[in-house]
């Protein structure tokens, strides 16, 4: 399903002061990506790669607070150029025998111009460095939040300092589109394998349509349509969780 529209700062901050957003959300493996930009041959030829195992979860209390975390595969990495994946896999670069998890964690989510700013850290090789970056907001009907994102990072920061010659950029870029899902939906859903060794699986891979809200108004009904959608799923998970206790509840003979 295409998200409702992006929100607007007031409108993301609507949702999370009114407790729309509370609780717990899960990041839907088959349909979120994490990406890896950068450029090598002294900036000359472009190099783009996918991260093909992460996890994550996110927690949204009602008060508005924003924490979680995503866990990446460093090893999972893949440019569709297999020395060079070997070469990012070994020690010149990620070291992924000795560090196989890219982790980062949300220390905090505030809406801004540009949609919200995400504060957090960001462990790669066993180093942890404070990031803030920018993303924009998108919610969909059936409890769903899709965060877009560009991360921009020097890799020296982290202790990734090969370059032959100079041929390779310092410069590197995630792309991020995490689509999160309610808890209580993920959990009933058709799951593939948990964890880093694959991801969650509950339905082929959505196109993004992610189409910009021009205007006010289109904006404030975008808005109420994604909190009317949100609650709407909060209560069913209610009455999900109800019926299961009641069920629990009955004599042997009865289920």
């Amino acid at each position: 399903m295409a998200p409702s529209g992006q929100l607007t700062a007031p409108a993301v901050q609507e949702l999370l002061a009114d407790a729309s957003l509370a609780g717990d959300w899960a990041l839907d493996g088959a349909s979120s990506t994490i990406g890896l930009r950068s450029s090598s041959i002294w900036g000359l030829v472009p190099v783009k790669g996918v991260f093909g195992r992460f996890t994550g979860h996110g927690i949204v209390s009602p008060a508005g607070e924003v924490s979680g975390t995503i866990t990446v595969a460093a090893g999972s990495i893949e440019t569709k150029n297999t020395m060079r994946d070997k070469h990012l896999r070994s020690g010149d670069f990620f070291a992924t025998d000795a560090f196989p998890h890219i982790i980062f964690s949300v220390d905090r989510l505030e809406p801004s111009s540009e949609g919200v700013t995400v504060a957090g850290q960001l462990t790669v090789r066993g180093r942890t460095r404070p990031v803030t970056f920018p993303a924009t907001v998108s919610v969909a009907g059936f409890g769903e939040v899709w965060l877009d994102a560009e991360v921009h990072i020097n890799r020296a920061d982290f202790g990734l300092t090969w370059n032959q010659l100079g041929m390779a950029s310092m410069n590197n870029t995630l792309t991020i589109h995490a689509v999160f899902a309610r808890g209580e939906r993920m959990r009933v859903a058709v799951r593939g394998a948990t964890g880093l060794a694959g991801s969650m699986v509950t339905r082929p891979l959505r196109s993004r349509g992610d189409e910009a809200v021009g205007s006010a108004a289109t904006a404030a009904a975008a808005a109420l349509q994604a909190r009317e959608a949100l609650r709407g799923t909060a209560s069913r998970a209610r009455i999900a969780t109800q019926t299961r206790g009641e069920t629990d509840e009955r004599p042997s003979g009865y289920r």
